[in-house]
C-alpha cells in the first residue's frame, strides 16, 4: 500500500477578530481515505467539492487525487438532491475531467 502524504493549510479567524490564524497539517491520505467512509452524505459531497476546487487550482496539497475520484465520492455521498444542485456538480466535475 503506497502512503501518500500531502500538507493541508487553513486559515481561519474568530468572530469580531482582525487577524488570521494559520494551522498547516501533514495530512496521511491511506489514514484519512476510510475515516471518510464513516461520515455523512453531507460531509461526504462537501469533501468533493472542496477537492474539486483545489484540483481547479492545480493545487499540490491533492497529491495525485483525481477527478474520477472527485466524481465518484460525490456520486456515493449525492443523497436527497431535492433541486438538482448536487447532479449539477457531477456534471461539473465530468464536464473538467473531459476537458482535461
Amino acid at each position: 500500500m503506497a502512503v501518500q502524504v500531502s500538507s493541508s493549510l487553513i486559515l481561519y479567524k474568530q468572530p469580531g477578530e482582525h487577524r488570521s490564524i494559520e494551522m498547516k497539517d501533514a495530512i496521511v491520505t491511506s489514514v484519512h481515505k476510510p475515516l471518510l467512509a464513516s461520515t455523512s452524505n453531507n460531509f461526504r459531497f462537501v469533501a468533493a467539492v472542496a477537492g474539486f476546487g483545489q484540483r481547479l487550482r492545480s493545487s499540490d496539497s491533492l497529491g495525485d487525487y483525481s477527478y474520477p475520484e472527485i466524481l465518484k465520492l460525490a456520486q456515493q455521498s449525492r443523497g436527497n438532491d431535492p433541486l438538482g444542485y448536487r447532479a449539477e456538480f457531477i456534471q461539473l466535475v465530468k464536464l473538467a475531467d473531459s476537458l482535461q
